[in-house]
């Protein structure tokens, strides 16, 4: 009987482990370890890094969707920054073989970012700015910066801030007149 005629073909007829393909193994995705909410709130503070703080340098970029850290270790003997924008990840870190220390003014916003942007200037030649999305689960509050409370509409300094939505801080009450409605409650 010729093999087919019975929709059989040489290889079903071979037992399963030798009809796996041949070749490099398949990759498998790994399994989340953030939810999304988390990492778009993780991003936000590392984003303001380069908005706000040890990573402004990184503005000259131009470049929204940059977001990184700097780091220096005890009597500076290591300094980096570790950043991302468009899609790249890059890490630099500048420090000595024999762990001498940089000098006294070596840190991670002086040493190594400013090799980063060099780098990071070249590496994201004609790419789009990746931008993501504000996923459910998150909310956006004006805080007091001084009590770290829900600040009301109108109160003097008070900053935007996001948070997990089950996770606001609570509302600052009222010091005159007592607790009035919470203007960001929607039930």
């Amino acid at each position: 009987e010729l093999a087919g005629s019975r929709g059989e073909t040489e290889e079903s007829k071979l037992p399963a482990a030798e009809r796996e393909l041949v070749g490099p193994p398949r990759p498998r995705r790994a399994e989340r370890a953030l939810s999304q909410p988390t990492a778009w709130l993780i991003d936000s503070m590392m984003s303001d890094v380069i908005r706000h703080g040890t990573g402004r340098r990184a503005m000259t970029l131009e470049r929204g969707d940059l977001a990184g850290k700097t780091g220096t270790t005890n009597d500076q003997r290591d300094a980096w920054f570790a950043g991302y924008g468009g899609g790249v990840v890059t890490v630099v870190w500048v420090g000595m073989d024999d762990n001498d220390s940089l000098g006294r003014q070596e840190q991670g916003a002086r040493t190594a970012l400013p090799l980063w942007i060099d780098f990071m200037q070249t590496a994201l030649a004609g790419r789009p700015e990746v931008e993501l999305p504000v996923p459910v689960g998150i909310s956006r509050a004006l805080i007091d910066p001084d009590t770290g409370l829900r600040a009301r509409p109108g109160t003097p300094g008070a900053i935007q801030e996001w948070f997990h939505s089950d996770n606001l801080p609570p509302l600052e009450s009222r010091e005159e007149g007592g607790e009035q409605a919470d203007p960001y409650s929607i039930f």
